[in-house]
């Protein structure tokens, strides 16, 4: 159920939450509204024991992690929605981080936004190749020596960040046999300089049109 201020009209309104809180009326299904509309008031409002962590864990880590100290309970999140806490808690890493319990499926939320704490979660085996691999490139450059995994990475959709972010290590990673001939424009702009070496590829592919 929608609450509105008896003041403005607006639903949960944080200018006069005082006057329309009601832990003991709040319905907790709604949880999430609370930290979206309501953070200033996280005091106020936080009870650990009745939100609803199943389904709104997340909200916790978008909207409150000013608060994250306060609400942190790593035994009550839910840990499906952990790439949140990539995304939004990056600066508490080191307090939250399990790689047993981390969601690895949005593997490319670690990369993204935890790539100054790589060493301590990259992890080749549980790390999820096939649709997270544009984020080592794009994110994790500098560690390309450690990651790089030729028969896993996701020459399909991310050849062309490998010639984007990666254009450094070309003689490393190219392979005419993997590299996805659909991202021959990359190659081109990004990686002139090897031009001899992925020609044959691109007259290849032009013949074969």
């Amino acid at each position: 159920m929608t609450i509105q201020c008896p003041v403005c009209g607006e639903s949960f309104c944080s200018k006069h939450f005082d006057k329309w809180w009601n832990e003991d009326k709040f319905d907790w299904y709604n949880a999430s509204y609370l930290a979206q509309y309501c953070s200033d008031h996280f005091d106020k409002w936080w009870d650990e024991t009745k939100y609803n962590w199943r389904d709104d864990s997340w909200a916790l880590a978008e909207y409150c992690h000013d608060h994250f100290d306060k609400w942190w309970n790593e035994d009550k999140f839910n840990w499906y929605q952990s790439p949140t806490l990539a995304v939004h808690c990056s600066t508490h890493f080191c307090k939250w981080w399990n790689p047993d319990k981390f969601h690895w499926h949005d593997s490319w939320t670690l990369a993204q936004y935890c790539s100054d704490h790589f060493d301590i979660w990259w992890d080749k085996n549980r790390f999820i190749w096939a649709w997270n691999s544009w984020a080592l490139a794009r994110f994790c450059s500098d560690h390309f020596d450690i990651w790089w995994n030729a028969k896993k990475f996701d020459w399909d959709d991310a050849s062309s960040y490998l010639c984007i972010y990666c254009s450094q290590y070309f003689d490393k990673w190219w392979n005419p046999d993997k590299f996805n001939p659909r991202h021959l424009m990359y190659l081109e702009k990004y990686c002139a300089d090897y031009k001899d070496k992925w020609l044959g590829l691109k007259l290849y592919y032009d013949l074969s049109l």
